[in-house]
């Protein structure tokens, strides 16, 4: 079965962010790398979370190319949501908890090397915002990762350089 390219494009920036581990040089173990449905059953931000997310995909026309059919380009945005959830006798900071977070999501991100292709399904990638957030159990932010990608007109399956 095909795989629509931004659908691979989340698979492999989750598989990327499950890496973050004590094991592989991080200062922490990620509790969990979730991508939760449109309703959220059964959804509680655990400490040290993330969920992944993939909005609202753009067209990018400066970036098409001709042909018959044409190559159309499309700016997809990975929001990751990362949760923190100290407990009230921590003396940990939460934004600073949320900082090692963001350093950790960017790390894991830009590996491997041509990290910005997921995979050969995507031409660049670009960095978007990072907002804090804080809710009445936990803290966070949500950061953005735009992936780059073109695809033929009549093939939505199929990454075109």
């Amino acid at each position: 079965m095909t795989t629509a390219i931004p659908e691979l494009i989340t698979q492999r920036a989750q598989s990327r962010l499950v890496s973050i581990t004590k094991a592989n040089s991080y200062s922490f173990d990620v509790a969990d790398v979730d991508r939760v449905n449109r309703l959220a059953e059964d959804f509680t931000p655990q400490h040290l979370s993330i969920v992944i997310v993939n909005a609202t995909e753009e067209r990018n026309p400066a970036h098409d190319r001709p042909g018959n059919p044409p190559v159309q380009a499309y700016r997809l945005p990975v929001k990751m949501h990362a949760f923190v959830r100290l407990p009230e006798d921590s003396d940990d900071r939460e934004d600073a908890v949320v900082n090692d977070m963001v350093a950790a999501i960017k790390k894991a991100m830009a590996s491997p090397a041509d990290w910005w292709t997921f995979g050969g399904v995507s031409y660049n990638a670009e960095w978007g915002d990072m907002e804090k957030f804080q809710g009445t159990t936990h803290f966070g932010c949500t950061l953005q990762l735009n992936a780059l990608y073109r695809i033929s007109e009549t093939d939505p399956y199929t990454a075109l350089p």
